[in-house]
């Protein structure tokens, strides 16, 4: 600790450390150039094992607890962004301001505003990362930026059909308003479902139903949705005709569309997506997985289902994430993907069969 002890009173003179670094949330890491931590907040931290941590074993980045040595040794790693800006600093010698979203345990998300100052002390190269938890403000700007997206989308649409049909009433277009209205009040409840599971005060409805009358139920917005991207849908019910579900149908309901929205969306025009179920050997869950043809860059593969991170521009990044919320946390099932140039993607959803809060 004798390299950093300038730089330290530094810090605790501009700063009252404990009560204004709690106060806004913030935490000063100080790395050294392999990226391993000296201190947090002037505090010497280290593993159960005694050795330096990375700033994702800090966190709890689920990333650095499934490498086999931390934080820096997953594939997906090489694309953190606050690994990769402290490791500008170092090579610009510069300052370097960025943000980050790390997922943790249990689907829970953290996102860091942050700046690294790269210093020398005693000949040897360390940086100081002040970092601020945005989680909430963040949370908030998605949700509003997704929210107002969708439904003024919706809402132009809707105010277009009641201009026409003041001009002239059509039953096929009462229809059409009808629907819309339906789409409108669907995202108002999936935006309110996402931030109260957010919030952890989701309320489960458990019911009874069978794959099969699921899937009948659902077809009419899967292939809908397929439709309004000019996609081709194909539904396969692999299971035995009267397996029976004991889950939330309507959460259930939302993965799957969302699962076929992000497959239609990454498909190429008359392009086929598929929705297959199936029931692994053990009879104890089921399978719902949903294939396209394309494959998602390798950049994009390791944020797939963080919160507000999307490669199809503003308004999104909501869907993939509310899988992983929805799946695991509710369900008590399994969210993942494949994706290769082969095979293309799929997305896959193992669920109890019987669903107990």
């Amino acid at each position: 600790m004798e390299n950093t002890t300038l730089f330290d009173k530094c810090i605790d003179k501009a700063l009252d450390r404990e009560r204004n670094l709690m106060l806004t949330q913030s935490s000063i890491f100080i790395v050294d150039e392999a990226l391993k931590i000296v201190s947090v907040n002037n505090k010497d931290v280290r593993s159960d094992s005694a050795r330096r941590m990375g700033p994702g074993d800090f966190l709890q980045c689920t990333n650095a607890a499934e490498g086999t040595g931390g934080c820096g040794t997953h594939a997906y790693c090489k694309h953190c962004s606050l690994r990769n800006s402290v490791k500008k600093a170092f090579d610009t010698n510069a300052l370097v301001m960025d943000e980050c979203t790390l997922m943790q345990a249990d689907n829970n998300k953290i996102v860091l505003e942050y700046t690294v100052t790269p210093f020398d002390v005693g000949g040897q190269r360390h940086a100081a990362i002040f970092a601020v938890d945005i989680s909430a403000r963040k949370q908030k700007q998605i949700m509003d930026r997704v929210f107002f997206h969708d439904v003024l989308n919706l809402m132009g649409a809707l105010n277009g059909f009641v201009q026409l049909l003041l001009e002239e009433p059509d039953h096929e277009m009462l229809l059409e308003v009808k629907k819309l209205s339906e789409q409108v009040i669907n995202n108002i409840s999936y935006q309110k479902d996402v931030m109260n599971a957010e919030n952890k005060s989701l309320a489960l409805l458990p019911s009874d139903v069978t794959v099969q009358s699921f899937l009948d139920d659902v077809s009419v917005s899967l292939c809908s949705t397929a439709q309004n991207f000019n996609c081709k849908l194909e539904i396969r019910n692999n299971c035995e005709v009267d397996v029976a579900l004991r889950t939330d149908v309507r959460l259930l309901h939302r993965i799957v569309l969302n699962m076929v929205k992000n497959a239609v969306e990454a498909s190429a025009v008359d392009g086929t997506v598929t929705v297959t179920t199936s029931m692994p050997e053990n009879k104890n869950v089921v399978t719902f997985s949903v294939h396209n043809d394309g494959v998602i860059p390798v950049q994009y593969r390791s944020r797939i289902f963080r919160f507000g991170q999307s490669s199809k521009g503003i308004g999104r990044g909501l869907g993939t994430y509310s899988m992983k919320l929805f799946g695991e946390n509710y369900l008590k099932g399994q969210v993942w993907f494949t994706t290769n140039e082969e095979e293309g993607t799929t997305f896959f959803l193992n669920l109890p069969l019987t669903l107990i809060p």
